[in-house]
């Protein structure tokens, strides 16, 4: 991992960062005159903390369900290219930096024996897909089932905000986008994987449907129907709350 920190340019920033610190504070420059560079002094070190978080979180994907890679990592990409249309060759360095942090975490899994690591990576289930799922009614059931077993007032409050996103022309932006783009190509992911591999999407699939819900709901506070809003946000976490002790009262 420290060599490929070492080939980084947000690495060999962060490296140096310090020694701009200490040339500047040590050259007497009035502090006003600093202010301006306070930002730029913080880049290299919020460029390399972003670095080594995108790489965790690749890693952290990939050990989870190898099937997320094939899922998560292009959507990643094509996020990071639509962000910056400026900067593109920029992202790219950036997301083969995170590529090499993420396969030297997983190569430390597996002690770092290269030969071991091939082996796994060779004989993972990358992407099992059963396409004839879309066509079966069970699986649309199995799903339904298990989404509303685990949290109804969820998929009430996720039937709200997508409703509010097709209606409404206010929340229809990236950041409520994004969200929704991954949560669905999740599910329909988990309707196709056979076995308990489909279901385990669900569980990656929750934190997406919690930002879109509370970004459409931002919106909706923020709107003249804030207090009908407000009470039907109210009224669903005390149903989720009866719905959680019920359960844990039955077990």
């Amino acid at each position: 991992m420290a060599g490929s920190l070492q080939r980084s340019p947000l690495a060999a920033l962060a490296a140096a960062a310090p020694l701009l610190l200490i040339r500047f504070q040590s050259s007497g420059m009035d502090r006003r005159a600093l202010h301006p560079w306070r930002w730029l002094l913080r880049l290299p070190f919020l460029g390399c903390g972003l670095l080594l978080g995108a790489g965790i979180s690749m890693a952290l994907v990939t050990g989870a369900q190898f099937s997320l890679v094939t899922i998560v990592t292009p959507l990643a990409l094509g996020f990071m290219l639509y962000l910056v249309p400026g900067r593109r060759p920029a992202a790219l360095l950036t997301f083969a930096a995170a590529v090499v942090i993420a396969l030297a975490l997983l190569a430390g899994t597996y002690g770092f024996h290269p030969v071991v690591f091939w082996k796994a990576l060779r004989n993972a289930r990358w992407l099992d897909l059963m396409p004839g799922a879309f066509s079966s009614k069970l699986s649309y059931a199995l799903m339904t089932t298990a989404l509303l077993r685990s949290s109804p007032a969820l998929v009430v409050l996720f039937a709200i905000a997508l409703a509010t996103y097709g209606l409404w022309k206010r929340p229809r932006y990236f950041g409520n986008a994004a969200p929704l783009l991954v949560a669905v190509t999740l599910l329909a992911v988990g309707i196709a994987m056979p076995y308990l591999a489909g279901f385990r999407h669900l569980l990656f699939m929750s934190p997406f449907l919690f930002v879109f819900v509370a970004g459409i709901f931002s919106d909706l506070l923020e709107s003249s129907e804030r207090a009908l809003a407000l009470g039907a946000v109210l009224g669903l976490v005390v149903l989720h709350v009866v719905f959680s002790l019920s359960v844990l009262a039955r077990r």
